[in-house]
């Protein structure tokens, strides 16, 4: 995905907005479906933490 889509994400599991992780994860592809399902079973599960961990860009 697009690294502006990746912040986008990332932001909004900072704000544990879940209905706008919801909304990112229908924009990924039909082709990386087992992604999204896989962002969206962290999100189900509590454990937001992991798309913050996923989605952090590497400052260095």
């Amino acid at each position: 995905m697009p690294s502006e889509w990746v912040a986008q994400l990332h932001q909004a599991a900072l704000r544990t907005d879940e209905k706008l992780i919801f909304d990112l994860l229908e924009q990924i592809p039909q082709d990386y479906a087992p992604m999204a399902t896989a962002l969206a079973d962290l999100v189900n599960n509590f454990r937001i933490d992991k798309i913050i961990d996923l989605t952090q860009l590497d400052s260095a």
